[in-house]
């Protein structure tokens, strides 16, 4: 009897590792897809935001590119690239990272970027989130207070952003996340996806 229990256990632990093994090899691939995806994308947004920006630069030759969208606006501008709608991309030197940002969020479109969550650049309340992948949002817990961050909208205005806090919060934390009380937020889900690794950012003067 006990030889057929210690059998079993056996069979279930086994059962248990290749469901393991399965599972991480799927995501790898899934994160993989994502990171071509976003290799793919990030050269056609950034083609049509400089030709946003040329165009506007001939018919307001006085103007600087800077100001080719009204900073305050609550109401962020997307371009459509495969189908998809973006509000720009968001950079970080310290790790390397430029990626694409989609308008809206979704399961299926966090599998090719990370999304605005909620806010604005304008509303100093912009929210972003995206999946832990390792060469994407998963890379976040490197990051340091005092590190640069840039965001740059579809119109070619460019923000700078300084990191002043990372959090650990709850998946059910939402008015938390979203409070508004930093002027962007980065999230993503910690191993397990228990809860939801913040960094709170503040714009640089």
């Amino acid at each position: 009897m006990k030889h057929n229990l210690s059998n079993i256990l056996i069979g279930l632990g086994s059962v248990l590792v290749l469901a393991a093994l399965a599972l991480f090899s799927y995501n790898q691939k899934e994160a993989a897809a994502a990171e071509q995806a976003a290799m793919e994308l990030l050269p056609r947004l950034m083609e049509q935001i400089a030709s946003n920006q040329s165009a506007y630069d001939e018919q307001n030759p006085s103007e600087n590119a800077e100001h080719l969208t009204d900073p305050y606006s609550t109401v962020m501008n997307t371009l459509s690239v495969d189908g998809h709608d973006y509000i720009g991309y968001l950079m970080i030197p310290k790790l390397r990272i430029e990626m694409p940002i989609m308008s809206q969020w979704s399961m299926e479109n966090l599998r090719i970027t990370p999304c605005r969550y909620t806010g604005s650049v304008g509303g100093d309340d912009l929210v972003l989130m995206g999946h832990n992948y390792d060469r994407g949002f998963g890379q976040l817990p490197q990051i340091e207070v005092g590190d640069e961050v840039y965001f740059r909208d579809v119109n070619g205005f460019a923000t700078t952003y300084k990191v002043v806090a990372m959090d650990i919060l709850a998946a059910t934390s939402v008015e938390e996340m979203v409070s508004g009380e930093y002027d962007m937020t980065l999230f993503t889900c910690t191993y397990g996806g228990q809860n939801r690794l913040t960094v709170r950012c503040e714009k640089t003067v």
